[in-house]
């Protein structure tokens, strides 16, 4: 009898979960999955992070997906890259800490050292020989360049050429001391590396096709 009890208290906790037989169905359709647990946290987008320890490992952590995300309908047509990078260490149990309590570092270091010098966009370059060469030099990256916010999206193409060469041991002579020769082929303004997005470079053939495809004529042509 304690049995069915527990089997109808946890329907009744699946029902009441998922707000109702609409809500039910609605999640039951979408992820295949009824899971109900506790909430940890609902990351910017709005997709929601449940935990259950009563469920085994790696079974245990679950989204909620969404139903809009960057102005995509994502009701039916949810995907796994939905998670920010955040939330998946937490959700593939590689961390025990969500982000709603430890939020991510922005380089994953806390070195100190003599401040060497700052560049035109912001960026801090450090630097403290007690530490083994080729970790000695570092850079703390501003929080907006070129318009961008880079306050959490830092990248190593933020790092303009004259502090690229000082930074990775290719001199000694910092720019504040020893300024570049100007090049002609050295931008004014440093941009990103724009890979993977809307204005990143993409090459042309210039020759010749050597196989051209058919085109079949329009009814009434000869």
């Amino acid at each position: 009898m304690a049995e069915y009890a527990n089997l109808v208290r946890r329907a009744a906790g699946q029902l009441t979960g998922h707000g109702g037989v609409r809500g039910f169905l609605l999640q039951l359709f979408r992820v295949n999955d009824i899971k109900t647990g506790a909430l940890v946290g609902i990351d910017k987008y709005g997709n929601k992070y449940y935990e259950d320890n009563r469920y085994f490992f790696g079974r245990h952590r679950w989204v909620i997906y969404t139903t809009e995300m960057n102005g995509k309908n994502t009701l039916w047509d949810v995907d796994g890259s939905m998670v920010p990078a955040e939330w998946h260490r937490w959700l593939h149990c590689m961390t025990d800490d969500p982000p709603t309590t430890h939020p991510p570092e922005r380089v994953n270091d806390i070195k100190t050292g003599a401040l060497v010098g700052i560049d035109k966009y912001g960026n801090k370059y450090y630097e403290d020989n007690r530490y083994f060469f080729g970790r000695h030099r570092w850079v703390i990256y501003t929080t907006e360049m070129n318009g961008k916010n880079t306050l959490w999206d830092v990248d190593g193409s933020m790092v303009p050429a004259e502090w690229h060469r000082w930074l990775h041991c290719m001199t000694d002579d910092p720019p504040t001391t020893h300024p570049p020769e100007p090049k002609k082929f050295l931008a004014k303004v440093h941009q990103f590396n724009n890979s993977g997005t809307l204005n990143c470079y993409v090459p042309y053939s210039t020759t010749r096709k050597k196989i051209h495809e058919w085109v079949p004529p329009k009814a009434g042509e000869k």
